[in-house]
């Protein structure tokens, strides 16, 4: 949000200097939607206008879920309940709320697939899939990683007669868009490593061979371990079904495709490089169009055709009863008290009030705050600009703040939630930031749990 209200307040692609650990395309059509829409002065708070762009992406992405099971062979009604259990999945409606680059390129990259499986097999499909596939991209470049995916669905699902120059027309295009990414840089002398400045190859780098690792999952204390037991106590039963539907993938021809994304998903769990926390948002959809798929061909199809032997039909009709059972003694009590949570108690508002505190307590402005991302927003907006709150992670990795705060004395306020402080390696992560908290008292806090935010005061 904050780097979304540098392009539309500032003119510029962030808040700070952009030194190309995400492609920009994402924030920009969050910009274009705050701005367009009045966003940020509706709301109190950045993130709330933020999510109001997330809803209208959810939503799409409902609807285009539901296209894509329609174009995998899946009849309306197994669509349907697949394109339902995806949307009441608390782990969905968790994740899909949060303002972040991975639920902006979603969308792209399920149109993509859409355009991809279109049974008109023309070269302009290939086209809007190629365009659809470099935003999603330019969104989040972890979307990358799916690329063989959507090639594979554009080979085999393609008629034999133009397949190879779909694939040609595909690529060529995906790599002139993806190029003007690298042409930015380039033109701005950013393309290479460097003394004294950025770069895309060298930010590159680091996230593929100098990001520290996450740790393997099948080691108990990992942060990747931790990360999946995270997703899984929100909610467990979606992707249950897509890997217990997973082999009829695999049995059914059109399915194929949605098998292989569920599969390389999950395979990349096992790799130990870094996990992101948002990694999960990829992967849901092809779970649930693989428990859509398998409903309707091993339960629904041979319901309706009654051609089919009575034993087949016989055990369609108990996997039916198994599912309602399963569906209502254990999914729906668990599904209903998480999503009366989420949908009910407001897990923000210790963010709110810490705000409203520092604007009513902290005098003058000039006091240099250190603060959440989440918040960094709401108090440039609210007079906090000279000088501008600091993004806790830039200062030890952004040298232009470091130089600018020159140690832990520049510091007068911090504000932090209680996870971050307490969180592993965070004294070697942050040494500026853990001296100046060490020379700090409490002032106040709000909220409780993971909720809570503490407002320290450095005393000099």
């Amino acid at each position: 949000m904050s780097q979304a209200w540098a392009i539309q307040k500032r003119g510029t692609l962030t808040h700070y200097t952009y030194w190309y650990d995400h492609p920009p395309a994402g924030w920009i059509q969050l910009a274009g939607y705050t701005s367009s829409t009045n966003a940020l002065n509706r709301y109190r708070s950045a993130i709330t206008a933020g999510r109001e762009f997330m809803l209208v992406l959810h939503l799409i992405v409902i609807v285009l879920l539901f296209i894509l099971a329609r174009r995998l062979g899946i009849g309306s009604l197994a669509a349907g309940i697949g394109t339902l259990f995806y949307s009441l999945s608390p782990l969905t409606v968790e994740f899909s709320r949060y303002v972040l680059l991975d639920n902006v390129a979603l969308p792209w990259f399920l149109a993509a697939f859409v355009l991809a499986l279109s049974p008109r097999r023309h070269i302009k499909t290939a086209v809007g899939a190629a365009i659809c596939m470099s935003i999603a991209v330019l969104s989040k470049e972890t979307f990358i990683v799916l690329m063989p995916v959507l090639l594979y669905g554009l080979w085999y699902y393609g008629d034999i007669r133009n397949r190879r120059y779909m694939i040609t027309v595909f690529g060529v295009v995906f790599a002139m868009l993806i190029g003007t990414y690298v042409l930015y840089a380039a033109l701005k002398n950013e393309l290479f490593p460097g003394v004294g400045h950025v770069s895309l190859l060298g930010s590159m780098l680091w996230q593929i061979a100098g990001r520290e690792g996450s740790g393997s999952i099948f080691d108990a204390q990992s942060s990747s371990r931790g990360l999946i037991a995270y997703w899984l106590r929100i909610d467990y039963w979606m992707m249950l079904a897509g890997i217990a539907a997973l082999p009829f993938a695999f049995f059914y021809r059109k399915l194929r495709v949605a098998g292989v994304g569920l599969l390389i998903g999950l395979i990349l769990l096992l790799r130990g490089g870094y996990l992101p926390y948002p990694y999960i948002v990829a992967i849901l959809p092809f779970a649930a169009l693989i428990f859509a798929g398998a409903l309707h061909h091993v339960v629904i199809t041979p319901l309706q055709k009654k051609r089919d032997s009575a034993a087949y039909q016989l055990l369609a009709r108990i996997l039916l009863v198994d599912l309602a059972i399963i569906t209502a003694l254990f999914i729906a009590p668990v599904w209903y008290s998480k999503l009366r949570i989420l949908t009910t108690v407001d897990q923000d508002s210790s963010s709110r009030q810490a705000v409203d505190w520092a604007v009513e307590n902290i005098s003058p402005r000039g006091n240099r705050l250190v603060v959440e991302s989440a918040i960094w927003t709401d108090l440039e907006d609210r007079g906090f600009s000279q000088p501008d709150p600091i993004w806790l992670y830039k200062t030890e990795t952004d040298q232009a703040v470091v130089k600018t705060i020159g140690g832990w004395r520049g510091i007068n306020y911090v504000i932090l939630n209680g996870t971050t402080v307490g969180a592993k390696d965070f004294e070697r992560t942050f040494p500026t930031l853990s001296e100046a908290i060490n020379h700090s008292q409490i002032v106040t806090q709000f909220g409780t749990d993971n909720q809570r935010v503490l407002i320290y005061k450095v005393q000099h």
